[in-house]
């Protein structure tokens, strides 16, 4: 499940979220952040629990909220969904057009560890279907099955009976929303998924620069999450590029020191196949690497590919020859450790007639 599917893409004109829910509260003109927002006059309140302001309401864009949710047929009181049976909780961020538009309304208007019950119409609540079956199956792999996921139109069904029959036949629905933690902008690093390209690019160099500073530290594991989620973040800004282009290029050559920090990570984790696969992409994209070329040499010595090893580092020799004491040093210890290899092989052999 990727988080994107339960918004809409920015040009989509079914958007209802242009509410006024404070009466004269103009864009740039201060609020009261004690005074209760309104809701559209279909939709029905009862706080159960009221909870603790942490900024002006309605929250601006850019808001994390956090939270439980359950949803109830409001006539028979049947029960849809439940995620305090999940393994975590929801995650939405205002702006981001949730495809549950009411649900950005509503969440607006509540407190950090507010209780509300929220009473719905039908027509407000038509692509509930669809968002329950991707937040089911993202908490619950393997249930149901994989549809169309247009608001109110599910090629082939949900996969879920519930969901299905509420597609075939929409009710009023009432939710019940717990608000576990309200995150304004700026304190909380966004997930990428939320990111525009331009926060994309700022964070590419953040996030190396964190590496780097776990590294040094001996956080090698961390490290190495820091280094991949940067090169992962190059690899979605890239595939929006024409390959060739400048600007293709120059997303490329940002890649390759991170690859070859991975790379060096990778190697004090002794994790040897991935270095391998890092330094050679990073080679795709600078052939005369001398920082992939060397620590690719000593995560194919790690596997014990000898003769893969030699070509690197001689390499890395005919590359840089003032690394000729470190070349020296490596292909000593090639020598050593596929002697000691074949002996230990021989032994061996020798148990076994």
């Amino acid at each position: 499940m990727s988080e994107n599917e339960l918004y809409r893409p920015e040009s989509d004109p079914y958007d209802i979220r242009e509410v006024r829910l404070i009466p004269g509260a103009a864009d740039g003109e201060d609020v009261d952040p004690e005074r209760e927002p309104e809701l559209p006059s279909p939709v029905k309140k009862e706080v159960i629990e009221r909870g603790t302001v942490v900024g002006p309401m309605p929250y601006e864009d850019g808001t994390r909220i956090i939270f439980h949710f359950e949803t109830k047929d409001t006539k028979d009181g049947t029960v849809f969904d439940d995620t305090r049976n999940h393994p975590k909780p929801m995650e939405l961020i205002l702006g981001k057009k949730f495809k549950i538009d009411i649900w950005e309304i509503v969440l607006q208007t509540m407190r950090k560890g507010e209780l509300s019950r929220y009473e719905i119409p039908k027509e407000l609540c038509l692509c509930y279907p669809m968002v329950s079956k991707v937040i089911r199956e993202a908490n619950h792999p393997g249930d149901g099955h994989r549809g169309g996921s247009c608001c109110g139109h599910l090629a082939n069904g949900t996969g879920h009976p519930d969901l299905d029959k509420l597609v075939q036949k929409p009710r009023d629905l009432t939710f019940t929303f717990e608000i576990l933690d309200v995150n304004l902008p700026g304190t909380y690093e966004k997930e990428a998924w939320y990111m525009t390209d331009e926060e994309k690019v700022k964070s590419i160099p953040e996030l190396k620069a964190e590496g780097n500073r776990l590294f040094k530290n001996g956080k090698r594991y961390d490290a190495v999450l820091k280094y991949s989620e940067a090169a992962m973040r190059l690899d979605t800004l890239m595939n929006k590029e024409q390959p060739g282009s400048p600007e293709f290029k120059e997303l490329s050559l940002q890649k390759v020191p991170i690859l070859t920090n991975l790379a060096l990570a990778l190697l004090k984790c002794q994790i040897y196949y991935q270095a391998i696969k890092h330094c050679t992409s990073a080679l795709e994209i600078d052939p005369e690497n001398v920082k992939a070329t060397f620590r690719r040499g000593q995560a194919r010595k790690g596997l014990g590919y000898w003769e893969e090893a030699r070509m690197d580092f001689k390499t890395v020799l005919a590359l840089d020859p003032k690394l000729h004491k470190a070349v020296k040093d490596q292909l000593a210890e090639i020598t050593i450790d596929e002697k000691q290899t074949n002996e230990k092989m021989k032994v061996g052999m020798k148990k076994m007639f």
